[in-house]
């Protein structure tokens, strides 16, 4: 039987099951779902025992995305099949993310708990389903695997009396907080590296990590980076879409991602990388991403960004340490860059790689696209850690 939403809905952001089922173990389970807490983001279509339709918020962003990231307590124990909106890819390849700590740690659900556009039997539609044992039961779904400014506090914390760290403040975002800027190394030559121009895309913040993690590290790889180089992390260029669960990608009037160069940037933390580069020179500017839900290319890494002859000549070398070296869940890595220069957007500006390929003293200037997940349910966040 199709399932047909109703023409008007209030949007929740928590919800709890209709009982409209009373009496009698039906094998269905009923829940409260919240967003409340940071990175979150539902919205509540329709809630009764055994299914509950919902889709993602979408905030300021006019046209249909799909970063989700909720919390499902179990009032009584059973299935539930959450059904999201007809014709809209929103879930990964592996299904959805799952925690059962609160968000301390994830695992995909995997496919076969998951159904995707033309095999599910209640419509054209994604949906996932879960079993609840007990009431009481809580448990975390998300898009991707999520990575807040708590986790990158996590991960600092062993490093808190390294020598070639400095902590520093990039801006102030618009709401007031510390966007956070990581110096690392001592060296003649300034490189820059950041995430989350778009909110939602997380698994770039896992790549960040890693590749932090080696600039830090003590191989001879790490130690002789911090003497050749020092560089630059700006982890959230949209810090406060991230803790707010935004989708970021395609906000109105424009994303951070199209605001550089413009006339009259509208993002401190986009005015403020531009004035760091007019002070530091950078001969080297990477700026990670994440594609579409899935599909095709999307489940792919790859190389992004305006094409110049010293860009497409340092990722082709790029590509090929990767091919090397890269986990085993990361099938390749491809060089994707365009060849054909982008006009601004209306009253804004250009893409990151595109404005910094411009600058005389930017020899590569690129974006590089992770994959949420990948046809390998292997390829997690632990994965993307290992690939940066």
């Amino acid at each position: 039987m199709n399932t047909v939403l109703p023409p008007s809905y209030s949007p929740a952001l928590v919800g709890e099951t209709e009982e409209v089922e009373k009496g009698g173990n039906t094998g269905k389970g009923v829940v409260v779902l919240s967003a409340d807490f940071p990175g979150g983001n539902v919205k509540i279509c329709r809630l009764v025992p055994g299914v509950a339709e919902i889709e993602a918020d979408l905030r300021d962003t006019p046209s249909p995305w799909f970063y989700w990231n909720f919390e499902a307590r179990a009032k009584k124990a059973g299935t539930v099949k959450f059904l999201f909106p007809v014709d809209q890819m929103q879930i990964s390849a592996q299904g959805p993310a799952v925690s059962t700590d609160g968000g301390r740690t994830w695992h995909w659900l995997g496919k076969e708990q998951t159904r995707f556009l033309f095999n599910e039997p209640d419509g054209h539609r994604d949906s996932f389903s879960w079993t609840f044992q007990k009431a009481g039961e809580t448990i975390r779904f998300a898009q991707g695997f999520p990575y807040q400014k708590a986790d990158l506090e996590f991960f600092l914390r062993k490093y808190e009396n390294h020598p070639d760290l400095k902590r520093a403040v990039l801006t102030k975002t618009r709401k007031g907080s510390d966007c956070p800027l990581l110096i690392i190394g001592n060296g003649p030559l300034n490189v820059y590296i950041s995430a989350r121009h778009h909110a939602c895309e997380a698994t770039a913040s896992y790549t960040l990590e890693g590749f932090l993690e080696e600039a830090l590290s003590n191989t001879p790889s790490g130690k002789s980076f911090r003497e050749k180089y020092t560089l630059y992390a700006v982890p959230f260029v949209d810090l406060d879409g991230v803790e707010s669960g935004d989708q970021g990608k395609g906000r109105s009037p424009y994303d951070h991602n199209r605001d550089y160069g413009a006339e009259h940037p509208i993002y401190p933390e986009v005015q403020a990388v531009m004035k760091l580069n007019q002070d530091k020179k950078f001969c080297i500017m990477l700026d990670l991403h994440d594609p579409f839900v899935r599909g095709g290319l999307h489940e792919e890494c790859y190389f992004a960004g305006y094409r110049t002859p010293s860009s497409h000549e340092n990722i082709q070398e790029w590509i090929h340490w990767l091919d090397l070296e890269a986990p085993c869940a990361v099938q390749r890595t491809l060089d994707l860059q365009y060849t054909q220069f982008l006009n601004p957007v209306e009253n804004g500006g250009y893409p990151f790689a595109q404005y910094f390929s411009g600058c005389p003293t930017t020899v590569f200037a690129a974006t590089m696209e992770i994959s949420y997940a990948q046809q390998c349910i292997d390829f997690d966040g632990d994965a993307a850690r290992k690939y940066g």
